[in-house]
Formats: C-alpha cells, sequence, structure tokens
C-alpha cells in the first residue's frame, strides 16, 4: 500500500467512527481497528499526536486524529498553490526618513511636479569632465 492509500485508509476509520458518534477512543482499540482495515501500527501514529490527546489518559479525541489526518494527505500535494502564492506575495518598500520628511515638506512628486530640489545647481552644471577635474577625480 501507498503512502497515500494508508492515510486515505486510517481517514476512512476515523470517518466511520465519527459517524458512530465517538468522541473519544483508546489508542489500543485504534491501533487493533487498523490491523483489522489492514494497516499496521506504525500506520496509525500519523493521528496519535499529542495534540489529540484527551484529558483522560489513554483517550484520544476522534476528531482531532480526523483533523491531523486529513492534514497529513494535503500536506504533500499542493506543491503548485504553494508557489502560486509567493508570485502574489507583496513586498513592502522601504522608505527612509529623508524621504518621509522631504515628503512632508514638499508635498508628494504628484503635487509638485517633477522639480528637483537641486535643480538650481544641476542646471549650473553642464560639464560633467570639467566638474572631476576641478575636484581631482577621473571616472
Amino acid at each position: 500500500m501507498t503512502k497515500a492509500e494508508k492515510l486515505n485508509s486510517l481517514k476512512t476509520l476515523l470517518g466511520d467512527m465519527a459517524h458512530l458518534n465517538w468522541e473519544h477512543a483508546k489508542r489500543k482499540e485504534l491501533i487493533s481497528a487498523a490491523i483489522r482495515n489492514g494497516l499496521e501500527e506504525k500506520d496509525t501514529y500519523v493521528a496519535l499526536k499529542p495534540i489529540a490527546k484527551s484529558s483522560t489518559k489513554g483517550y484520544y479525541v476522534v476528531a482531532e486524529m480526523l483533523k491531523l489526518v486529513e492534514a497529513a494527505m494535503n500536506k504533500g500535494a499542493p506543491a503548485k498553490k504553494a508557489k502560486a502564492k509567493k508570485a502574489i506575495k507583496k513586498v513592502a518598500v522601504k522608505r527612509s526618513i529623508e524621504q518621509e520628511i522631504a515628503e512632508e515638506v514638499r508635498g508628494t512628486e504628484d503635487e509638485i511636479g517633477d522639480v528637483s530640489c537641486f535643480s538650481e545647481f544641476e542646471n549650473g552644471y553642464s560639464d560633467m569632465a570639467e566638474e572631476l577635474s576641478i575636484m581631482g577625480t577621473s571616472l
């Protein structure tokens, strides 16, 4: 039996128990029922997790075990869905404090147009090579 078939068989067994209004089941009862249905003891370990334990010693909550088996069945299947979620994921834009202050003082670019606060300096110098030679540097 494949893993999917084993999980499906265990899900059917737990579904039948829930249908018969079993709220709690002993570990021993679940394992013996699984063996009768062609499973091994280790195949039931998926459902026998600490989260499914009942307040009564030795008992497990059937509904919780059913949820665990369904989660195990869905775990390997939706690999393509996970990749699609990554493509949809939004990326936060990190803004510097200078940008926020400039926006508060000047407004947004849409409000003021495409004017730079350094426009008078940018228009005053047209030859980049001349500027660099004055500073003693080169590209």
